[in-house]
């Protein structure tokens, strides 16, 4: 490559190569003593090296080294010096409480849930409990990294899970806190509302089932059976549109029900509506104390558009105070709609669509 300066490129002339092929240096490699070590090239222009060697526990150093250089490169989350440094602390301190322990993890199989939950113990005696769940926050995203995830046993991945905590900034910005919780309070009575709604419904069908139904319990029976809400047709159009409507709420969700679910669900989570709207139906359930699922973030770029959460289920009394309850009430109340459209994602309601002068029963999900 030898041709330089003004006119060296031009149409018809390509740009000058290196003569060999180019293969730029890795993140991970060896430090002056044959240590692994991480080479960190910030988006704010500064760099610096993380020497593995400085940590206990040998047998972490490969994997760490992987997924410390995959949490800070061009794809990662910490891309300034500074983020990387204090993401590095956190990880010393993580390692050298595993090293203190009378019987320490060699390597990151053999990390286990008690491992994690000693360490919840030891940052919360020693700097409070908000300093510890970001310590956890910030160590469950490190192994979360493809170079070290697939070591880890389950019951450790679950357990760095369910301790990673909630942000604390909604409704900050636009909201008061007497406002804030104005809007929780009518959320919560409207949702409580479509709960009871449905229960009920659903108290009449087991009753047609056991004999003891009325005539209104036979018409849900049938519709719980088949999916079909019929049409009314005494009264005026507008009265039969709307009592049709009415007759599917005993059982189905409708569309007017979404906004305070979803506004409640918003709060509550503490994500947008974007991502609400598309909560799948799959999930799991940890220890019976909270749920976990992976949430659609199409924001975040093709690389992140997935991200697995754990919300707190708390006793059933909570049920509109805690994520996790709340999801699995919601999971629960559209069980008959997701069965009948065949959808996956949690939200599934009964609408009703007109094409001219005929009203046609349809399922969104």
């Amino acid at each position: 490559m030898t041709r330089r300066g003004r006119g060296s490129t031009g149409p018809g002339r390509p740009s000058a190569l290196p003569p060999d092929e180019y293969d730029p240096p890795g993140p991970v490699g060896a430090g002056p003593a044959g240590a692994t070590v991480v080479f960190f090239h910030g988006d704010d222009g500064r760099h610096d090296v993380f020497d593995m060697a400085r940590l206990p526990l040998p047998g972490w150093w490969i994997p760490l080294a992987g997924a410390f250089a995959q949490r800070t490169g061009p794809s990662g989350g910490l891309r300034t010096r500074t983020s990387a440094s204090g993401a590095w602390w956190c990880l010393g301190r993580w390692m050298r409480f595993l090293a203190g322990l009378p019987a320490p993890p060699a390597d990151p199989g053999r990390l286990t849930a008690a491992h994690v939950e000693g360490f919840v113990r030891f940052r919360t005696a020693q700097a409070g409990e908000e300093t510890a769940f970001k310590d956890v926050q910030d160590i469950k995203l490190l192994l979360d990294m493809d170079a070290i995830v697939s070591l880890l046993a389950p019951e450790a991945q679950d357990s760095l899970v369910r301790r990673q905590p909630r942000s604390r900034g909604f409704g900050q910005a636009g909201y008061s806190d007497g406002e804030f919780e104005q809007l929780l309070a009518a959320a919560r009575a409207d949702v409580a509302f479509i709960r009871d709604r449905i229960r009920s419904g659903e108290d009449l069908v087991s009753r047609h089932c056991d004999g003891a139904g009325d005539e209104k319990a036979a018409l849900l029976a049938d519709m719980a059976a088949s999916g079909r809400v019929p049409r009314l047709n005494d009264g005026g159009r507008h009265d039969h549109l709307t009592r049709r409507i009415e007759l599917a709420q005993h059982l189905f969700l409708h569309l007017r029900d979404l906004a305070p679910l979803m506004v409640l669900l918003c709060a509550l989570t503490e994500r947008n509506g974007e991502t609400i709207k598309e909560l799948p139906a799959q999930h799991k359930i940890l220890d019976g104390r909270a749920v976990e699922l992976t949430l659609i973030k199409r924001r975040r770029g093709p690389r992140r558009w997935f991200e697995t959460v754990t919300w707190e289920i708390g006793p059933p009394h909570r049920a509109l105070h805690t994520p996790g309850g709340l999801y699995l009430l919601i999971h629960k109340l559209t069980a008959r709609s997701r069965a009948f459209c065949g959808s996956d994602r949690l939200f599934c309601a009964w609408r009703n669509i007109l094409e001219g002068t005929v009203t046609l029963a349809d399922w969104v999900g």
